[in-house]
């Protein structure tokens, strides 16, 4: 899941996080906690020949909320640079009702499915905001870089996995309203698409939060929501998910 060139994307990230913050007016930096459910299908297969379309939830048993932990950071004031980072791991045991065939394994019925899914996100985007009377609204643009890893095992049958990655622009929409000086409602979308060559890419991310600041300190609430929809013809895979819940927020700010 760490390829070289996931290293140095995200050292890249870093340089120009740092380049940027010399000129930046506002540092902000935040974690969350994330407690999401996943949902969704995927299809790996092998040499040109399709696999089957499973279920995460009814065939291999994500059904349950998985707690995910994620990092932001913000600098700037009216022009603002942020980089955001999600790691998934995901694992789930479920006894197959009917065949799988994913990769160049095939799982008959009734076989006991160990699997694991796993996915790292990270945005660099640049935000454009501006507005008053507590109200704050603009526009962001960027990159999004995901990668997917998905693995199925049991005994008898042997293990099989199959990774994905792609960097995609992203544009979105942000609103701010502060009705005082202790409380902040943020609300945001972000998606963009990619279709080049072997990879087809859509991507979607939304939130909404209530904030209390304290500051320099503020804690806060809400929902998100991630929607991943993809396909490599050259494996071939395919993987429509789907990933929300509710989150818990804090941070810092200068």
């Amino acid at each position: 899941m760490a390829p070289m060139k996931t290293k140095l994307f995200v050292f890249a990230l870093a340089l120009s996080t740092v380049e940027f913050s010399a000129q930046a007016q506002v540092l902000e930096l935040g974690a969350r906690y994330w407690q999401m459910k996943p949902s969704g299908s995927a299809a790996v297969g092998v040499d040109g020949l399709e696999g089957t379309e499973i279920d995460i939830q009814d065939d291999l048993g994500y059904g349950q909320e998985e707690k995910v932990i994620g990092f932001d950071a913000k600098v700037g004031s009216g022009v603002e640079l942020a980089v955001s980072h999600l790691a998934l791991d995901l694992k789930a045991r479920n006894r197959i009702e009917r065949q799988i065939r994913f990769s160049d394994r095939t799982y008959r019925a009734s076989a006991d499915v160990e699997s694991s899914l796993e996915a790292a996100l990270w945005r660099l985007a640049f935000r454009f905001t501006t507005g008053g009377y507590g109200f704050r609204g603009g526009l962001q643009a960027g990159a999004q870089y995901v990668e997917l890893e998905a693995a199925l095992s049991a005994r008898g049958y042997g293990s099989a996995s199959e990774d994905a990655n792609a960097a995609l622009p992203v544009i979105g929409a942000l609103l701010q309203f502060e009705p005082a000086p202790f409380f902040r409602l943020d609300a945001g979308i972000a998606g963009g698409a990619w279709d080049f060559g072997e990879i087809n890419v859509t991507f979607w991310d939304a939130e909404a939060n209530a904030l209390i600041l304290l500051r320099p300190f503020f804690v806060g609430a809400g929902y998100r929501q991630i929607s991943i929809d993809g396909d490599e013809t050259s494996i071939p895979l395919e993987a429509d998910l789907t990933f929300k819940g509710f989150q818990i927020l804090g941070g810092l700010a200068f």
